[in-house]
This record gives structure tokens, sequence and C-alpha cells, in this order.
């Protein structure tokens, strides 16, 4: 039957096209829940990097999930009426998203004029208790779980671990596809770019020669004019 199929409509036929990015894999998380994970040491709980740090690579995390939504514009040499808006965030699109993160930074944005610079933004987001929203959160989801330590009866601790080691896995694997796939996905090269400019590759735990993979596909893939170096610090 399939055959006969073919011979009716030869258009039909499968045309063999390069390696791209797997449209097999697990449904994604966000990019900030990925960012998140990576920011984290897995047994401890304890942040690779300062929180202020962290927070401001979340406010990027978020942003970039707006621009690949559809939601704001990120600066281009061709922006509003064609003038010059490189380095700057434009809203495109108000409308709530569901998401309590994502629309806070959208009313934001709203409030700062609709269009304003791209580090000025973010460095604003990240004072909006960004990082215990995006912890919480992930606690409500299940992806985190709170475990809770007392020392000499008195000092109570918290820490907040991986439900399922698996995210953390799949996330780092996303970014050694980055270097592997011939069209890698645009949230995987997000990520990757998020995480090489925070610094946080020696977290990865993958093979340095993994490691310098991404960074050489991702110069090959983000260059000078690309949206992506204004928001990850490229």
């Amino acid at each position: 039957m399939v055959t006969q199929a073919l011979k009716r409509n030869p258009s039909s036929r499968l045309q063999p096209t390069p390696p791209a990015y797997r449209y097999d894999q697990p449904e994604r998380m966000s990019l900030r829940t990925d960012l998140f994970l990576i920011a984290h040491d897995p047994d401890t709980g304890h942040p690779h990097l300062d929180k202020h740090t962290i927070t401001v690579g979340l406010a990027r995390a978020v942003l970039l999930e707006l621009w690949h939504a559809r939601r704001v514009d990120l600066g281009s040499r061709h922006g509003t009426r064609h003038r010059d808006t490189s380095g700057q965030i434009t809203l495109l699109d108000l409308t709530a998203t569901g998401d309590t993160i994502n629309d806070t930074a959208l009313t934001l944005l709203w409030r700062m004029g609709g269009t304003v610079d791209t580090h000025r933004f973010i460095e604003e987001f990240a004072t909006t208790s960004l990082y215990e929203q995006v912890r919480d959160h992930l606690v409500t989801s299940g992806i985190l779980h709170t475990v809770t330590r007392r020392r000499y009866w008195f000092f109570r601790t918290e820490s907040h671990l991986p439900a399922n080691a698996t995210h953390l896995v799949r996330a780092r694997m996303r970014i050694r596809d980055v270097a592997r796939l011939y069209k890698p996905h645009p949230q995987d090269v997000a990520l990757a770019a998020l995480v090489t400019g925070l610094g946080l590759t020696p977290y990865l735990h993958l093979p340095d020669t993994s490691v310098t993979g991404v960074y050489v596909r991702l110069a090959e893939l983000v260059g000078p004019k690309h949206p992506l170096r204004d928001v990850t610090n490229q």
C-alpha cells in the first residue's frame, strides 16, 4: 500500500536530509529550569556561582524563552521602522502566557516603556526575587524536592535537590548536542550560550573534547550580530 501511494505521488518520496536535532526527545523543560539545575550541585543543592550571577542568568533565560515564543524582539539592525535596535528589547505581545514568571517579565517590559536596553532590563528583572520564584516553581512542579536538616537541634537548614537525576543529565546532553548535530535545536543553542557565558562549563561533567566542540560550534552559530550575543554575554 505504501509503495503504491508513492508511485501515485512521487513528490511524497522520502528525501535524504542532513542530520538535525532529534525530534524524538522527551518533552523539553524551560530554559530557566535547565539552567537552574546546571547551576547547582545535584548532591548538596549548593550553587556553583554566587546567587546574583545565577539570577541574572535566569533573567536571560526567561528573556530568551519569550523571544522563542515571539513575544519580544531582540534588537537587530532592522528594528522597528528600520531603526537600529541592536542591544534593545521590544515588546511584541503583552497577552498573558499563563506562566507567572514570563508574564511578570512582559509586564515589567511594558512598564519600562516597551522598548528598553537589554542589559538594563535583565538587571531590573533580576531584582524581582526571580531566583526564589524559579526555585519555588520547580519545587511545586516536583522537579526539585526540599530536604530539611538539623544541626545540634537548634539550626535548621533546607536544601533543594533534583527529584530525578534524569532532568539534569538530559540538560547536559542537550548542550553536548550543540557540538554533535548538524542543526542543533534553537533552545539547545540558547542553553549552551547561557552556560558558557556564565562560566558553568566545568560543572557539565562532559569530556574536554565535547566542551571545546561546544565553544567552536557556538562561534559558528552565533555570529557577531546574532541577538543571542546581547543576552548571553558571549
